[in-house]
């Protein structure tokens, strides 16, 4: 990097691939005794011999995927400037399939030289039956407990619903400081000079004391869909504030100044 100094993306984030290593380490604990029993089995060794045998084999694969993942990762931000799409259920589920693959690959290669009075094929047929059984577990995991969509990912979505309610902001309280009150609807407020964003992700609605809601129309984002974020102003000394929040959605999605209740 000092060899080479460029700019610094503020989007680089973690490495995509890197995301995945404390899962990799935290998955060894119950991956080597599953794979051990079925080596034993399969390979008829002591349980014991086939426990060492899938401790270094796997601690071999591990080490081995986290340089490959530093080297995707470096490339990938060195020619992108990110580390790639936001890390989900589906891209999780598709990175295991490679992995599996190279992780089989290493692991025969290693397990090949410490039982080299078995037949290769044999050896082979045992590895993968034991990655197979693991890898599956892994990808079990990955449907039961990761999100389909990040928070971070969900947030970016509920900023543009944010926005389409602050782009009426300003024609509200304009109609408000001439009229001393708040228009009954969008059709009495009209388009003083401004028209909010049309989208048809977002459907918008103005009640009679200024609140604006956003209605998301996203069928493909069940998290989302059908869900509301509003703005409404409160009247202080003869000012408008503003406030903004949802009564639909979990306020950790939302922007720390956007958690409020509506009145």
């Amino acid at each position: 990097m000092l060899l080479a100094p460029s700019a610094a993306l503020a989007n680089s984030g973690i490495g995509y691939f890197m995301v995945l290593l404390p899962v990799m380490i935290v998955a060894l604990l119950p991956v080597i005794p599953l794979e051990a029993v079925v080596l034993a089995r399969l390979l008829k060794l002591p349980f014991k011999r086939a426990l060492y045998l899938a401790f270094i084999a796997n601690l071999w694969s591990t080490l081995a995927g986290i340089v490959l993942g530093i080297v995707i990762d470096v490339t990938l931000m060195g020619l992108t400037g990110s580390s790639g799409a936001e890390f989900t259920r589906g891209a999780a589920l598709v990175m295991l399939v490679p992995m599996f693959f190279i992780t089989w690959g290493l692991e025969y290669r290693l397990l090949k030289k410490h039982v080299v009075a078995l037949p290769a094929t044999r050896v082979r047929r045992s590895v993968f039956a034991a990655n197979l059984l693991s890898y599956a577990a892994m990808m079990a995991c990955v449907l039961i407990f990761l999100p389909e969509r990040s928070p971070t990912m969900l947030r970016a979505y509920l900023s543009e619903a944010l926005l389409v309610t602050s782009a009426l902001r300003t024609p509200v309280e304009e109609f408000w400081r001439l009229h001393k009150r708040f228009p009954a609807d969008l059709k009495e407020l009209g388009n003083p000079g401004i028209t909010p964003p049309i989208d048809p992700k977002h459907s918008i609605s103005l009640e009679s004391n200024g609140r604006i809601t956003s209605h998301i129309h996203r069928p493909e984002i069940t998290e989302l869909h059908g869900k509301r974020v509003q703005s409404w102003p409160v009247v202080q000394d003869d000012t408008l504030i503003w406030k903004c929040g949802s009564p639909d959605l979990d306020p950790r999605l939302l922007p720390l100044a956007c958690r409020e209740r509506a009145p």
